[in-house]
């Protein structure tokens, strides 16, 4: 065992180089080496909010992380472990250099005091909802953040519905449902419009409790192919009058789908009790619907 006395170039690592270095801060032996602090010292103990920061400014942040961290082996000798993270305020990209173990420590929805200093004063303006240059949402921190805590996100839900909204279209399709019209046509529009809201666990994320109750369960983007697929093998009066789909004219639209005749009957089966609980709110809202007769009772 070594003594608190023995000579700083005879310490395992050091060697007489580093020896000389050591020699300048004063440390010339093992109980000065291991009694050494350095002049600068930062106090951590308060948490900054993302949105204060300042370019250069070496801070913590208590926030939570908005992104399962990515890692990237930039070359030999260099890798990148980077994740967003959110606070009341604003967001944060943070890069860690050639720590990959921190990859599996930081889990999306927890929160973590991070320390470091920022190098871009660029703040996330836009978040990506999608593969496509027009999936772009406005970038609330807030609404992440209860996102991500499965508390959902009705406020973007309700926009994203309004941008989709058309009121004309609207009016015509009250018409047409108040009066047993409403056909295969108008059932395509409808899922075309859910499509351009965005994927369908992202908007089933913005219910409150779904998001987290799905958060492991993958949903296919590609869910409404096969029925596209059989309103687009219909032929235009199929469509518009779907009272005339016999067997034969099924089977033909299985074949010309790629599905099977279960699929294509379910389907319309689906179709049939939408357009009948659609007739019965549209009723109900314009105050014609009928309501069973009841006779009062009475006891003596």
């Amino acid at each position: 065992m070594a003594e608190l006395n023995t000579d700083v170039r005879f310490v395992r690592g050091v060697g007489e180089a580093r020896a000389k270095s050591l020699a300048k801060l004063g440390i010339t032996d093992l109980k000065s080496l291991i009694s050494y602090f350095p002049r600068a010292y930062e106090d951590r103990r308060e948490s900054r909010c993302i949105a204060e920061l300042q370019v250069g400014e070496r801070a913590c942040v208590t926030a939570m992380v908005a992104s399962e961290p990515k890692l990237s082996r930039i070359r030999k000798g260099l890798e990148l472990v980077k994740l967003r993270v959110v606070d009341e305020s604003a967001a944060l990209e943070l890069t860690y250099f050639n720590q990959s173990y921190l990859k599996n420590t930081f889990h999306v929805g927890e929160s973590y005091t991070f320390y470091g200093s920022t190098v871009v004063d660029k703040p996330i303006k836009f978040v990506g909802t999608g593969e496509k240059m027009d999936a772009l949402d406005i970038f609330h921190p807030e609404r992440m953040a209860d996102r991500i805590l499965g508390m959902g996100d009705i406020v973007s839900l309700v926009e994203r519905a309004q941008e989709q909204y058309d009121e004309e279209e609207a009016k015509r399709l009250q018409k047409k449902i108040a009066k047993n019209q409403f056909d295969f046509n108008d059932f395509i529009s409808q899922i075309q419009q859910i499509k351009k809201m965005g994927n369908l666990k992202e908007l089933a994320s913005m219910i409150p409790g779904v998001g987290k109750a799905l958060k492991d369960v993958d949903i296919d983007d590609n869910a409404f192919k096969s029925i596209e697929a059989i309103i687009y093998s219909m032929t235009p009066d199929e469509r518009s009058n779907p009272a005339i789909l016999n067997g034969s004219r099924r089977q033909r639209i299985a074949k010309g789908s790629g599905t099977s005749i279960q699929e294509v009957n379910k389907l319309i089966k689906q179709f049939d009790e939408t357009r009948k609980m659609m007739r019965m709110l549209t009723s109900a809202k314009s105050g014609k619907m009928k309501l069973p007769s009841m006779k009062p009772s009475f006891r003596r």
